[in-house]
């Protein structure tokens, strides 16, 4: 994959317009700069939009989907209130070991990271380090040793899918620093953040962007063959 292709990076592009760019990520692809000196998501845009990008939402390296790009300070203050107030809605797609009881849930605590393990842990609400985390999840759909979860995520902690995930003993596949069993052979893990609902800065019109199902392995092609 030639990460400089300006070509290649269009394709990724699900929306653009003057005030933001919603980008669908590769797996994979470090969002902001990392010490691996493989190109960035943000250095990416920069290069194809020929201007400085602020990043609004963050995903994990090896986490694929939706990341919403502001080209303009007032867009970049605007959705800074938005994410504080909760108007940006995101929804994600994790595919995870067992299947859950029940089916759907809203899953509530507290959460902390370790900075040194770059690693987050559920914790109590008498944890002076822990703050409040959210997210809703249903069952999607079922395989013979996976379930697909929909997620909506209520607030924006530090790996808080994974670790809310891990919690209640359904890890994403391949992510063996929170439970899996073994890791994708691209150290991948399958989860896709599908779905972005954004408010335009300007004329205040409500849109939802979702991006297309990945070309990733076989478990995400046979929710493609199935209709999903």
């Amino acid at each position: 994959m030639n990460l400089t292709n300006k070509t290649q990076f269009s394709d990724w592009i699900i929306s653009k317009n003057n005030q933001f760019s919603i980008i669908n990520k590769p797996f994979g692809i470090p969002v902001q700069k990392d010490k691996t000196g493989v190109k960035s998501l943000q250095e990416l845009a920069e290069i194809y939009f020929k201007h400085p990008v602020h990043l609004m939402n963050r995903l994990d390296r090896p986490v694929g989907g939706l990341v919403l790009m502001a080209h303009k300070k007032t867009a970049l203050e605007y959705f800074s209130n938005s994410l504080k107030d909760g108007r940006l809605t995101k929804r994600y797609f994790a595919i995870v070991k067992g299947v859950p009881e029940p089916e759907s849930a809203t899953l509530k605590g507290f959460i902390k990271k370790n900075s040194k393990a770059k690693k987050s842990f559920i914790t109590t609400a008498n944890d002076p380090d822990g703050k409040e985390c959210s997210l809703d999840y249903q069952l999607f759909h079922k395989f013979d040793n996976y379930s697909v979860l929909d997620i909506q995520l209520n607030s924006g902690r530090f790996h808080q899918i994974r670790a809310q995930l891990s919690n209640i003993h359904l890890p994403i596949k391949g992510d063996v620093k929170y439970g899996a069993r073994r890791s994708n052979r691209d150290r991948s893990i399958d989860l896709f953040a599908y779905s972005m609902e954004v408010q335009h800065p300007v004329t205040k019109k409500k849109e939802v962007y979702t991006a297309p199902l990945p070309n990733h392995n076989g478990l995400w092609d046979s929710l493609k063959i199935k209709g999903n």
